[in-house]
Parts: C-alpha cells; structure tokens; sequence
C-alpha cells in the first residue's frame, strides 16, 4: 500500500511544481530569481529510487512543459528525459544522501538542461531562451539553494509516507 502512496507523492509533487511554475512563478512574474521546480522536481524523482517506473513521469513533465511554455515541441521533453536518465545512472555508482552531492547534482543538471536548450537554439529552434552569463549563472544558483530547500521538504514528507 505504500508504494501506491509513494506513487500518488511524486505524481503530486512533480503535477504541483508544473502548475505553480506555469502560473504564480513563472519567469514574467519572476524576472532574474525564476526557479525551475519542474527541473528541480525530475531531479528529486531520479535521485531516489525507491519505486521504478517514473520515466515516464520525468517525460510527461517535460512535454507539458513543451506545450505550456509555446516552446519547440521535444525540447524540454527530451532535456527532462536525458536527465532523468543519466541521473539514474549516476546514482548507481556515486550518490549519497550529503549536501554537497545533492546540491552539486542540482547545479550540474541545470547547467545540463541549459546547455542543451542553448544548443538546440543553436543549431535553429524558434524557442528564444536567455544567453546572457549573469542570467545563467544567477539563475543556475537560485536553482540550487531553492532546488536543496526543496529536496529537503520532500525527503521529509517521503519518510513520512513511507513509515
């Protein structure tokens, strides 16, 4: 019965994080300090592992994302995607439950993701994205201190369930 529950929770946290970025947060309303809790929360999925099947919850994210963002159709899809799965694979071999893991995870998986989408806008997407440094990096870090605050209330509420 539990895992139903773990189930519900992520399906949950990653459909909340989509609404709130697309609606109250979302970079218009936010400027310089916008935080991607889609990101954040494919991120949170692919680093604990205590259910399988959640790919397709990290590529539901990113195409819902795909449509409400008025993007390229497959950018963010295959960027939470791609995420997902080399987090995954990471995760076998190096993770463990420390600050500085997760908070280093956190900003390289947004440099990834941004990386990407730069070089998908490159290479002839119609998708406009930021290429300013001070953006990015500003950015990178407002991800990582929010995405940690936000890993810490998830892994508290997770235990919780699970008990």
């Amino acid at each position: 019965m539990n895992k139903l529950y773990l189930y519900v929770f992520y399906i949950s946290v990653v459909f909340a994080a989509i609404v709130i970025q697309s609606t109250l947060l979302s970079p218009q309303n936010t400027g310089v300090f916008y935080v991607d809790y889609s990101l954040i929360s494919v991120i949170y999925i692919s680093l604990f592992p205590e259910i399988s099947g959640l790919i397709l919850l990290a590529f539901f994210s990113g195409y819902i994302i795909d449509v409400l963002s008025a993007a390229d159709i497959g950018i963010y899809t295959i960027s939470r995607l791609s995420l997902y799965i080399l987090l995954r694979l990471l995760i076998t071999k190096v993770y463990s439950d420390r600050f500085f893991v997760e908070f280093g995870i956190i900003i390289l998986s947004v440099i990834y993701e941004r990386l990407l989408l730069y070089i998908v806008t490159f290479l002839g997407s119609t998708t406009y994205i930021d290429l300013q440094f001070g953006f990015t990096v500003k950015n990178i870090l407002i991800n990582a201190v929010i995405g940690y605050i936000f890993f810490i209330i998830l892994k508290e509420i997770n235990e919780r369930i699970k008990t």
